[in-house]
């Protein structure tokens, strides 16, 4: 029965997800005390989820497991163990970041084990913790629709949402945000409550098309502006409103390109830029914001036309931008 790994280890992630987590427990450690082999090769399976290995933890220590368990599944116990010990800290000290079988570890925890989160309140916490390490560490991006995806799971559930959704802005991506966009036409409130927090956007209520609507809207936004948005530091641990993604007016004007970690241009500014965002300060704070969008607008339709524009004085950018058009330039 136990010569063949793969009808092996589908039979233990059976009988944990089936009968529960006490059977698949006795069943495993039954194998382990008769045939350690055997139950190494049941770990060391690519099938194995990492619910069923953290499941199986007790069972493994006792029945001495270990020397031939491979490089990731030892790996993941060891992360286990420091997470377990160190409790809401990052799992620092012992921790080999630089090894490949710790980095595949991280992600096969997060890959096999966001599915079964819930499990216990130890087991979110290692998922979560994950989460942080993948996305801050590892620059991780791969990972972000399935982080998404357990966001709002826990959301609908309650459950502690903190870690997760800074673990998920810590990429550092403003594309990002098209993983969280669906959720504002959703049929469920708490979702679209939450996908409005993490947008900073209004709550508009509407019916279906509405909603739709505004996720189109958002989208468009998304599309056209993501070169010039950035994060700010703000989180829900700082705030209950947070802005945490914000647009750089001044990029946005120049249509220039910033880094999404440090709003600082990706290339240097030039002197003719210098002198166009001298123009753009003489605005007023409403004003400039209005020149930002005409300018990012027209820039995409028509580059010799806001090439003109741009270089016009400040009084004339602004009165040719509150009328929405540039046809006097023409």
């Amino acid at each position: 029965m136990y010569s063949n790994p793969r009808m092996s280890t589908e039979t233990l992630e059976y009988i944990r997800r089936v009968r529960g987590t006490n059977a698949c427990r006795q069943h495993f450690l039954e194998i382990a005390l008769k045939n350690q082999e055997s139950a190494e090769r049941l770990l060391n399976s690519g099938r194995l989820h990492f619910a069923t290995l953290f499941t199986l933890k007790p069972q493994i220590t006792k029945a001495g497991l270990g020397p031939g368990l491979n490089g990731k599944v030892q790996a993941a116990l060891q992360i286990c163990d420091k997470v377990l010990e160190e409790k809401k800290c990052s799992p620092d000290g012992g921790i080999s970041y630089n090894d490949n079988n710790i980095r595949s570890a991280f992600l096969w925890i997060f890959q096999t084990g966001a599915q079964d989160d819930g499990l216990s309140n130890e087991y979110d916490e290692i998922l979560d913790l994950t989460a942080c390490v993948l996305t801050r560490r590892y620059r991780e991006k791969n990972i972000l629709p399935q982080l998404a995806e357990l966001i709002f799971r826990r959301n609908r559930k309650r459950g502690y949402l903190h870690d997760l959704i800074w673990a998920f802005f810590q990429s550092h991506d403003p594309g990002s945000m098209r993983y969280i966009a669906p959720y504002l036409r959703t049929s469920n409130a708490r979702d679209r409550q939450l996908a409005h927090l993490l947008l900073h956007l209004p709550e508009t209520g509407g019916n279906a098309r509405q909603q739709e609507n505004e996720y189109r809207k958002f989208m468009n936004w998304l599309r056209e502006n993501s070169a010039y948005l950035y994060f700010t530091g703000e989180s829900l641990q700082s705030s209950n409103q947070p802005e945490i993604c914000s647009l750089d007016q001044e990029a946005q004007y120049l249509g220039k390109q910033i880094s999404p970690r440090t709003d600082r241009p990706v290339n240097p500014v030039t002197n003719e830029e210098e002198e166009a965002l001298s123009c753009f300060a003489q605005a007023e704070e409403n004003e400039k914001a209005i020149l930002s969008e005409y300018s990012g607008k027209l820039r995409a339709q028509n580059p010799a036309l806001w090439n003109r524009w741009i270089h016009s004085p400040v009084s004339e950018q602004i009165r040719i931008a509150k009328g929405g058009t540039g046809r006097r330039l023409v």
